[in-house]
């Protein structure tokens, strides 16, 4: 099964935004970058 990027995307973030931790050190790290 072959995915588009943009679903593997959509896989990435809904994995990471299952989890609470890594979400919140996301969320740290996109703050950081502006």
């Amino acid at each position: 099964m072959v995915l588009t990027n943009a679903k593997r995307q959509a896989r990435f973030r809904a994995k990471r935004n299952a989890d609470a931790e890594r979400k919140a050190a996301y969320l740290q790290k996109e703050k950081q970058r502006y």
